[in-house]
């Protein structure tokens, strides 16, 4: 079945993603290696292209990007308070009244 999206006008959420080597880790040397091979070109456009992943590095070509990443969209504005003030009350909510239960 074919599925299409739409981005409203007032805008979308965006998830940012971080990657980070973490001081005194024990495996340092090996998440620094695996760090270098994630964050270059290639694989930020594979991520791209095969699981939605929109890179925030300005120095990528956006030519080997999906075209839907090109296009401008609105960033639907975020109250982090709030965030910080509900979001582990939210995901409680989440984990014990609807996750899994789809399709029953």
């Amino acid at each position: 079945m074919p599925v299409a999206y739409t981005i409203p006008a007032s805008g979308t959420p965006v998830v940012t993603d971080a990657i980070a080597i973490v001081r005194g880790a024990p495996h340092e040397e090996e998440a620094r290696r695996f760090y270098e091979f994630v964050s270059t070109p290639e694989s930020l456009a594979h991520a791209a292209q095969k699981y939605y992943r929109i890179p925030v590095r300005t120095d990528l070509d956006r030519k080997q990007l999906p075209a839907w990443m090109n296009e401008p969209f609105t960033r639907l504005p975020l109250d982090w308070d709030l965030l910080r003030k509900h979001g582990s009350d939210w995901l409680r909510y989440w984990d014990t009244e609807i996750r899994g239960r789809g399709g029953k």
